[in-house]
């Protein structure tokens, strides 16, 4: 199957499944070998690749949590 994939994006191939992999090597989407059509790992992709584009374009937020058991320590 030829996917067309954004930047970074990788398909790994084994017998039973399909792995979907970020630039970064997370795992964004899992598909069965068998039953995988190359439109759903192609829109799959694009939809992760979107919003990680977007959050690239914004600053961080940056959020402090107090710790359980922390409290008014």
């Amino acid at each position: 199957m030829k996917v067309t994939l954004p930047e970074g994006y990788r398909l790994e191939r084994d017998p039973d499944v399909l792995l979907l992999l970020a630039g970064d090597g997370r795992l964004m989407a899992a598909f069965s070998a068998r039953g995988a059509t190359q439109g759903a790992v192609e829109q799959t992709a694009w939809e992760a690749y979107e919003p990680a584009r977007q959050r690239r374009r914004t600053k961080p937020r940056v959020r402090f949590l107090r710790a359980p058991g922390l409290v008014g320590q």
